[in-house]
């Protein structure tokens, strides 16, 4: 978090002991005037020590927010006015507008201390003129605290009677020195922190998530206001408005993994999402096929390789002319927890000065090769043999200063070539992609894996060996005080006096040797995650622990949860935490730093190594010319995961990879052109389009209900890749496009996870899937449609289900058209009656459902009820779609179906089914919601677990 800088200095506090709490509703804006030619308004309330955000309305000079906030004036400050800001949102930064000083004073008059309405002019104090730039409609209401029964007149009086004595000026300096920045005032959060009773904290301890970050503004809801420190861990907390209809608890809508981590410092605790990490050097290839250059008098082959990893991917440097390249190029990367079985994709590519880079070969190397020969504990102790490990001393401090705490005998680190000598040699065989050539074409590279565990262990020994200042190899209290405030411990000094009773020995005459103080930190940091996680679950503070504040050890108010760690920057490379997942994690952070040197280090034979580059969203991007990668930009859009473009990426979840969608080019840009054009809503809307599109997916229906149409089977597979060893029947006995289209598939190529735990939720179809805890999550994210709501989805036939799913679970399976078009029962249950809703025939592609049109409320759909016995009722939307001839439902009204079972089918098109289920029953796979989370689509098989019942 951020605490605003100010032009004056900051002002002394006389806290008031009021009970009364201001409620300002922030209404709207006319008349703005912006200096850009977009605007998108949103306001910043600044009310003593608090701090107020509402969403950005896009497009706006007369924007409605409606956005309620409440302000305790018990404790407030003794200033005077109430600031508000009015912001231009822009894409990479934010434009000042205008703000309002309103003296409080003149909020209320007479009598009247409910919803009065006043409008204000928005001054841009910042021009010469101050000029008007708009009027703001605010609304202000006086409410007793719960807990009292109080006089709202008298309270209020007698506020104003106190603050009137000692004021000082304005929250706001006049707007001339204003500024919503990232630069932190240290004296004014020291002093701030003082006035508060707080511990005053270093300035690398304060948080950054809020004020530019309109994302996070948007997503958080209705707030009542906290103070900028929290008393549970002297963290400052900024409130920031949440959308309406978004509940502060739901049980979807946080995992047990969202410990109570306090926002921007390092995670550290034993429940890590992250396995391991894995370290490859790419050494070399051998053999590769002479490839003719273009006036065909020899061969021309300059190869590079491509790695992908689940959503991470590198490429080598090219070799020059070589057909036998040396690489010695390494990678550092995590494994998360669901990435167990995904493997690595090794891609050899050519590199091309004039035309696109040719595909050579590649190869698939499973991850759990590496997990396999994972280094192991002592069974006993539980700790490892680090000697083992090739691990290096971490340096937290300056380099001098290092070589001086490190001992000069005894156990030295391991040099930075000592770790290759653990690397485990593989040597792929490569699939050629021109079968002409009958090379054995082979990549070699080395591997190994460190477990979490592991790498945590080798972080406490290369921490204590730095603070073992005497050179003894054991650690007192005071060089054991002296670790523990270097990251920022907030452990007491009783627990620190508990290790040493725990071994039996006298603190002031005997130290801790190495081994049992890692067993100790070992154990100190699975209590924190326990205690993390029953503070998540319980949505409670952690029990106070009863102890003495330590002289040695710097810690947080008595009251405050222990922590052992406590960073807000990796003390490497002074990055501060981020917002992604994965860089929440301390260690896993600390060894990839700490592992450039080695990716940077000559190799055994005394080649100079490299770091792979690391800034491509996918093989097929990392394998793009620069001209490609501008024409499909300008054409396509964004190249990035998440984005609302033509450039369509899901991420398979069987193999973890990046995949592009394959679709012919006129068929993406007319979907971008008709859908995310500058008229689009309008023309997709008229009579005339809806009738096109319908008189066009009826006569797509008949070409391919005919004869003729079988002839268009085998490009069609050639053009997908399809594997056809999948298929029922051989594809000469399809007599149609249609009946290829949604053939039948073999038994075993669709296992079903867990076919008799009637608690675990299946894929219902083969798809590009998404899954949001809540539909209002879903609109947040995916459903962009205005008009987009479950009774409109409902429509006419199932209207008296609609309660039932208020806010409820929601997963969405877009079928694409190589996709196996048959549709299965995603639980057991009895199937209800299928009703038909007749609509339009829009396109199902993610750049109309991210559209302003309602695809899934306008299209035609099928609805299938299903009775469960565990999951209440659960509701299967058939949504048909451009070009699809009809939806089939298969089973029989009134059957008892079993998870798997075929519920119908597709004829040719794209199509989707929409799955919702009632509120609180169940649990989507943790991946998958990170994924739907990110606006990217995963790639899943009918059959796949994606969900568990609570």
């Amino acid at each position: 978090m951020r605490l605003l800088r100010r032009g004056k200095p900051q002002h002394e506090v006389y806290s008031h002991p009021s009970n009364l709490v201001l409620k300002l509703v922030v209404l709207k804006a006319e008349n703005l005037v912006s200096t850009k030619k977009i605007c998108n308004p949103y306001v910043v309330v600044h009310a003593n020590k608090y701090r107020y955000s509402t969403p950005a309305v896009a497009k706006s000079v007369a924007p409605e927010w409606n956005d309620e906030f409440q302000i305790p004036l018990n404790g407030w400050s003794s200033v005077t006015k109430l600031g508000i800001v009015v912001w231009n949102k822009e894409r990479f930064r934010k434009d000042y507008m205008g703000e309002v000083n309103i003296d409080l004073e003149t909020i209320f008059k007479g009598n009247e201390y409910s919803n009065v309405t006043s409008e204000y002019k928005i001054t841009n104090v910042n021009s010469q003129d101050q000029e008007d730039i708009g009027t703001l409609f605010l609304s202000f209401s006086l409410v007793a605290d719960d807990a009292a029964k109080v006089d709202v007149a008298e309270q209020w009086s007698s506020f104003l009677e106190f603050n009137k004595n000692g004021s000082s000026s304005g929250f706001l300096s006049d707007g001339a020195d204003f500024d919503d920045s990232d630069e932190i005032n240290p004296a004014a959060y020291d002093k701030l922190a003082e006035e508060l009773g707080q511990t005053s904290l270093n300035n690398s301890d304060v948080s950054d998530v809020s004020g530019n970050n309109s994302d996070y503004a948007t997503n958080h809801s209705s707030a009542k206001a906290e103070p900028m420190v929290n008393p549970s861990n002297g963290l400052l907390t900024i409130p920031v408005k949440e959308k309406s209809g978004q509940k502060k608890s739901n049980s979807n809508s946080k995992s047990d993994d969202d410990e109570t981590i306090p926002s921007g410092y390092y995670e550290f605790n034993a429940k890590s999402q992250v396995v391991g990490l894995v370290y490859i050097e790419i050494v070399s290839a051998t053999d590769l096929p002479p490839q003719r250059n273009m006036t065909r008098t020899g061969f021309d082959m300059d190869p590079f390789v491509v790695v992908s990893f689940g959503k991470k991917t590198f490429r080598t440097h090219h070799i020059r002319h070589n057909l036998n390249p040396v690489f010695n190029e390494k990678i550092v990367f995590p494994v998360l927890q669901h990435e167990q079985k995904y493997s690595v994709n090794f891609t050899v590519m050519d590199k091309d000065k004039l035309s696109l880079h040719d595909l050579v070969g590649s190869a698939d190397f499973e991850i759990q090769n590496l997990l396999s020969k994972a280094p192991q504990p002592d069974p006993k102790t539980l700790l490892y043999d680090l000697d083992a490990l090739g691990y290096k001393t971490p340096k937290f401090m300056p380099e001098d200063e290092a070589n001086t705490a490190v001992p000069a005998s005894g156990t030295a680190p391991s040099s930075v070539s000592n770790e290759d000598q653990f690397m485990v040699p593989f040597e792929l065989p490569l699939t050629l992609k021109n079968t002409k050539y009958t090379n054995k074409s082979k990549l070699s590279i080395k591997c190994r894996f460190l477990p979490y565990a592991a790498l945590r262990q080798q972080f406490w020994r290369g921490l204590i060996k730095i603070f073992d200042t005497d050179n003894s190899g054991t650690m007192n209290f005071f060089e054991i005080s002296e670790l523990l405030e270097a990251i920022g411990s907030t452990l007491t000094e009783t627990t620190v006096l508990s290790y040493f009773s725990r071994f039996n020995k006298e603190v002031e005459k005997e130290d801790l040797s190495i081994d049992e103080l890692v067993i100790c930190l070992e154990d100190q940091v699975l209590k924190d995650t326990i205690e993390q996680q029953s503070n998540s679950e319980n949505n409670s503070d952690v029990n106070s622990h009863n102890s003495e504040k330590s002289d040695f050890i710097r810690g947080l108010d008595t009251g405050a949860p222990e922590r052992v760690f406590h960073l807000s920057a990796c003390p490497l490379c002074n990055q501060p935490r981020l917002d992604k997942r994965a860089e929440l994690d301390i260690i896993t952070h600390l060894a990839t730093c700490s592992s450039q040197e080695w990716a940077t280090a000559a190799g055994g034979d005394g080649t100079a190594g490299r770091a792979v580059l690391n800034s491509f969203v996918s093989s097929k991007q990392a394998g793009k010319r620069w001209f490609s990668k501008v024409v499909s930009k300008v054409t396509y859009g964004n190249y990035e995961i998440g984005a609302n473009s033509a450039n369509i990426l899901v991420q398979d979840r069987a193999t973890g990879l990046i995949q592009e969608e394959k679709m012919s080019t006129y068929v993406r840009l007319g979907i971008r052109i008709l859908y995310q054009g500058i008229r689009s809503q309008k023309n997709m809307e008229s009579k005339n389009a809806k009738s096109l599109l319908k008189s066009l997916s009826v006569r797509q229906g008949e070409k391919y209900d005919s004869l003729e149409s079988a002839a268009a089977i085998p490009p069609f597979i050639k053009f997908h890749g399809l594997n056809m060893e999948e298929a029922l029947e051989p594809v000469e006995n399809f007599k149609t496009f249609n009946e290829f289209f949604y053939r039948k598939l073999k038994p075993e190529a669709r296992p079903i996870d867990a076919p008799f735990d009637d608690s675990v939720i299946t894929a219902a179809a083969d798809s590009r899937s998404t899954y949001f805890p809540t539909i209002s999550k879903a609109t947040e994210i995916w459903i962009k449609g205005c008009d987009f709501s479950v009774s409109r989805l409902f429509g006419d036939a199932y209207p008296e289900h609609v309660d039932k799913f208020d806010n409820g679970s929601l997963c969405i399976f877009r079928l694409a058209p190589q996709d196996y078009h048959r549709f299965h029962v995603p639980v057991a249950g009895v199937l209800g009656e299928p009703r038909t809703i007749e609509g339009d025939y829009y396109t199902v592609n993610p750049m109309a459902i991210r559209s302003t049109l309602d695809v899934f409320g306008e299209n035609v759909r099928v609805l299938v009820p299903i009775q469960t016995k565990n999951l209440g009722l659960v509701m299967v939307v058939c949504v048909g779609a451009m070009m699809v001839g009809s939806t089939v439902i298969t089973a029989e009204t009134g059957a008892t179906v079993n998870k798997g079972d075929e519920l119908g089918y597709f004829q040719f098109g794209g199509s989707t089914l929409v799955v919702l289920f009632e509120p609180g029953r169940i649990n989507f796979d943790k991946d998958l919601v990170a994924n739907s989370e990110e606006a990217l689509e995963t790639l899943v098989r009918v059959g796949m677990q994606v969900a568990t019942a609570v």
